[in-house]
């Protein structure tokens, strides 16, 4: 998990160090701004209402790699970030687009859309996902096995023949 993080950490600031400075560029005076969602353990509320988690414990050692500030909040609007009907973003993605925010640090997927309006760093944390379904037996095929039950059933028959 060390060597996740810090690999994070590298190619999060090469990217920062290649980026094209604009107006709205973070210089070492500004702090660094961090979106995140509330989703443990990447991110949740402590008893003081200190955001804590690992995506908080990544921007720490981010801002403290770059010598500089941070102030991370939490997503108003909770959201991920998907497309709006005029082309707009919502969520952590709108607000790195917008610029109130210098990156997002979350349990977020890489999508397709999201790669066409953001760069992405290689994942800190992948987790392999699945399901499991109860096929109950009324649920099975339409196919009558009634009919089968001569084949199957040999220990059952009584025969009468032995006699």
């Amino acid at each position: 998990m060390m060597l996740a993080r810090e690999l994070l950490l590298l190619a999060v600031l090469a990217a920062i160090a290649t980026a094209v400075p604009t107006p709205h560029s973070p210089g070492p005076e500004r702090p660094l701004r961090v979106t995140t969602i509330l989703s443990p353990p990447f991110a949740s509320e402590n008893e003081d209402g200190i955001i804590v988690g690992l995506a908080v414990d990544i921007a720490k050692d981010l801002a403290d790699k770059l010598e500089r500030p941070l102030e991370i909040s939490v997503i108003g609007d909770g959201k991920y970030g998907s497309e709006n009907e005029d082309g707009s973003w919502s969520g952590m993605i709108g607000e790195v687009m917008r610029k109130d925010a210098c990156i997002a640090i979350a349990d977020l997927t890489v999508t397709e859309a999201r790669k066409g309006v953001v760069d992405f760093t290689p994942p800190f944390f992948q987790a392999p996902l699945g399901y499991l379904r109860l096929t109950p037996p009324d649920c099975d095929d339409d196919d009558d096995d009634d009919d089968d039950d001569d084949d199957d059933d040999d220990d059952n028959d009584d025969d009468d023949d032995d006699d």
